[in-house]
C-alpha cells in the first residue's frame, strides 16, 4: 500500500472468495500507521457482489483471481 492506492488479495484456497459488503467492513485503513484510505483500492477476489457505481463512487478497483487457468 502507498499514499495513493492499496492491493488487496482475498483468497483462501479451499473455498471462493467473494468481494461484499461483510469483507469491505473488516478493512482497516491507518489504523496502525496513522495513514488515511487511499484513493483506490484494488481487491482480488472470486466474485464481486457490488455495484458498478458503489465502486465506482469508493474507489474500488475488482480484478477476477483466475482460479480457472490450468497448467499445459
Amino acid at each position: 500500500m502507498n499514499r495513493e492506492t492499496a492491493w488487496i488479495f482475498h483468497y483462501e484456497p479451499d473455498r471462493a472468495t467473494r468481494l461484499d459488503m461483510e469483507f469491505l467492513s473488516g478493512l482497516r485503513f491507518g489504523a496502525e500507521t496513522g495513514a488515511s484510505k487511499p484513493g483506490t483500492v484494488i481487491i482480488y477476489a472470486d466474485r464481486c457482489l457490488l455495484s458498478a457505481a458503489f465502486m465506482a463512487k469508493h474507489g474500488i478497483i475488482f480484478k477476477k483471481i483466475p482460479r480457472d487457468i490450468t497448467r499445459f
